[in-house]
């Protein structure tokens, strides 16, 4: 085993909890609309316009985890969010809480993303009304703008709290590659950084990635 692979090893099965100042989902919903998009933004799936907390003149938008949280408390062994509060705790909530794991999105597309995991699919079910987002059974691909965002937000998922991923790796670190960290997305990292006092060292340094 190289001696960077031993670097690394930890990282990649042991959960590290980083993510130390939100204690629970209500608070960082508060920092989302308040702090992250204050004024609005787009949607990550279909880039659609949305006003403060998703009023407005434009489209309602809804918070996405994109670790879903029932892969969350499958993968700590609990059989429901209820449980999880109970048996995990602290671990639960955080992880629950972590801005990095969020991005706005239409409450119709999280609908259809559901609890489904991300892959390449070359012919859909469906693909949601004008907005390249695709789905077929259990497997959803986002537009390739949202790609990186998403490739980047589950390996920072894995990394800090010994999450499984679903996703096929060298599918992610394309995506990752193609779609690199955007000024909107590197400026996010700073915000949640003041926010919550971690970063996300793949949007920092992308080519992290390609050493997993």
């Amino acid at each position: 085993m190289s001696r960077l692979l031993l670097l690394l090893f930890p990282l990649l099965i042991a959960p590290v909890i980083a993510q130390d100042e939100l204690t629970d989902f209500d608070t960082a919903r508060g920092h989302f609309w308040e702090t992250l998009y204050p004024g609005g933004g787009w949607t990550l799936y279909c880039g659609l316009r949305f006003e403060a907390e998703g009023n407005g003149d434009g489209v309602m938008a809804t918070i996405d985890h994109i670790y879903s949280m029932p892969r969350v408390y499958r993968a700590l062994g609990c059989s429901s969010r209820l449980r999880c509060n109970q048996e995990r705790g602290n671990e639960y909530r955080r992880i629950e809480a972590d801005l990095h794991n969020m991005y706005p999105a239409t409450g119709a597309v999280v609908i259809q993303r559901a609890d489904s995991y991300f892959a390449g699919i070359e012919s859909a079910e469906s693909r949601f009304q004008e907005c390249d987002f695709r789905r077929r059974g259990r497997r959803v691909e986002p537009r390739d703008i949202a790609k990186g965002n998403i490739a980047r937000t589950l390996l920072y998922m894995q990394r800090e709290y010994g999450l499984p991923l679903a996703e096929d790796m060298e599918l992610l670190k394309s995506w990752n590659r193609v779609d690199p960290p955007s000024e909107q997305e590197m400026n996010r990292n700073d915000r949640i950084e003041r926010l919550q006092g971690n970063r996300n060292p793949f949007i920092d340094q992308p080519q992290l990635a390609d050493d997993l």
